[in-house]
């Protein structure tokens, strides 16, 4: 979705980190999984604040699921 890959590089994230901060935001504990240690070591970097503008671009976003 294009929306998210502007919003994480807005905050120079991947996307992962970005749907990571937004749960932890949404006060939901989310369990990224992987086995790269490079990912595991990225997807634990998420210490930055999204701004109340980009949450609601993000609530805002309809999944197909």
């Amino acid at each position: 979705m294009p929306e998210l890959q502007e919003i994480a590089a807005h905050y120079d994230r991947s996307v992962s980190q970005l749907a990571i901060r937004y749960a932890l935001a949404k006060g939901t504990l989310p369990l990224p999984k992987d086995n790269h240690p490079e990912y595991v070591a990225q997807n634990a970097d998420v210490d930055f604040e999204i701004t109340v503008a980009d949450m609601a671009v993000l609530d805002a976003i309809e999944m197909p699921y």
